[in-house]
């Protein structure tokens, strides 16, 4: 009879194996999930089992495992099958109340830990289309509008009949900023043309050329101009 369970024995050492996993953290809760390396384990990846009333595996592999505590167990060791054991280093093991749906709650626990990835790629995105908004929209209004108040300061800031004629030979660049001043812009050259281009030019003259200019700035100052 001896013979017999000794020959039991060493039948089942010799088919069992302990599976050693290495757990990441000293300490846990129970409910809580925790993760760990794994030693000497051959097997199919294990998804979603419960271990007795202890152990709960969200996935074992050869390599990683995913873990919850379901209580505090007496041992650190537990069956996993009929002839595999799993063994793990001891740690503190603190128990809670632990709810009914933990289980159900810790399948979600690897999308749960990888959210900031998602959080992540959302604020790029967004980053992405507000410098896109800004590149495309927002920096051409703001350089055509610091075009436009140069080109406004240059033009309001001729007053005697060199810088006026200098306006003149400049006429589109002022033009190409502010469409609407065409027509204004030709009726003072009627006056310009006239006394412009004399050989001898009268202080009179040269009076109603600055006062032809005058009345074109007015003409044109305040509503949409320089906007």
């Amino acid at each position: 009879m001896k013979l017999i369970l000794l020959l039991l024995a060493f039948s089942f050492n010799l088919y069992s194996a302990e599976i050693k996993l290495v757990l990441d953290k000293p300490s846990v809760f129970t409910g809580e999930v925790v993760g760990a390396s794994v030693e000497n384990y051959n097997g199919p990846v294990l998804k979603e089992q419960k271990i007795g009333d202890v152990l709960y595996i969200l996935q074992l592999s050869e390599e990683r495992a995913d873990l919850i505590f379901l209580k505090k167990p007496s041992v650190n060791t537990i069956p996993l099958n009929e002839i595999d054991n799993l063994i793990w280093n001891p740690i503190e093991i603190t128990e809670v109340q632990v709810p009914e749906d933990v289980i159900l709650n810790a399948q979600d626990f690897d999308l749960k830990n990888k959210m900031w990835i998602v959080y992540l790629l959302i604020g790029i995105l967004s980053l992405g289309v507000t410098l896109w908004y800004y590149i495309k929209k927002i920096k051409p209004e703001i350089l055509l509008k610091k075009k436009r108040a140069e080109v406004k300061a240059k033009l309001f800031s001729a007053s005697s009949l060199e810088e006026i004629n200098k306006v003149w030979r400049e006429k589109h660049t002022y033009i190409d900023a502010f469409s609407f001043i065409e027509d204004d812009f030709n009726k003072f050259e009627v006056i310009f043309y006239k006394y412009g281009f004399k050989p001898q030019i009268t202080d009179e003259e040269k009076k109603e050329i600055i006062r032809s200019y005058n009345n074109f700035l007015e003409s044109i100052r305040g509503g949409n101009f320089g906007v």
